[in-house]
């Protein structure tokens, strides 16, 4: 099919098949952020990896409370939260849930912090942790790319002040 040389019909056109780059999700219709097909194929279980195309057009849904992490418009293919290894940071508020997936930071490591100091140092030490060992975000995070946005978000949800935190302008240096 030439997408745009033909009339597309009802379901075509809500997809957006012409501009693959920024499809809605199928749940939520809201926009997703592009991912590789390689951070599904390391975030998801492995009985569903078989399931990821080399050549397909991911995206991660960016909406909390959308059981869809990824899915690819052009295949109409979807993987939800209860098919991943992990938690999804920005879709799961259990303590388990990672904020690093590289060193393995929960969110219950940093509201033990909290609790017990007032405040975190969580993103410092991950920073430290970075420079130490790198950072594998586009294999391990699902969102495919550096944690440390969604960290500061999350902190902020917790009345900690992100820009109190110290963050690199360009991120993790990890191809965010």
């Amino acid at each position: 099919m030439t997408c745009c040389s033909q009339p597309q019909s009802h379901e075509e056109h809500d997809i957006n098949l012409c501009n693959p780059t920024k499809p809605p999700c199928p749940t939520c219709k809201n926009l997703g952020s592009v991912v590789k097909p390689l951070t599904p194929k390391h975030t998801l279980k492995a009985e569903f990896r078989s399931h990821v195309n080399e050549h397909g057009h991911y995206h991660f849904c960016e909406s909390p409370s959308c059981p869809v992490v990824y899915y690819d418009a052009l295949s109409e293919s979807v993987f939800t939260q209860d098919q991943l290894i992990n938690r999804v940071t920005i879709k799961d508020d259990h303590p388990k849930t990672p904020l690093c997936y590289c060193f393995k930071v929960l969110k219950e490591d940093a509201l033990k912090e909290l609790a017990q100091q007032g405040t975190t140092d969580v993103i410092a030490m991950i920073q430290e942790r970075m420079k130490k060992h790198g950072c594998q975000c586009e294999k391990l995070n699902p969102r495919g790319g550096c944690c440390l946005q969604d960290i500061k978000q999350w902190l902020a949800q917790q009345g900690i002040h992100p820009e109190s935190q110290s963050t690199p302008s360009s991120g993790c240096g990890c191809g965010s």
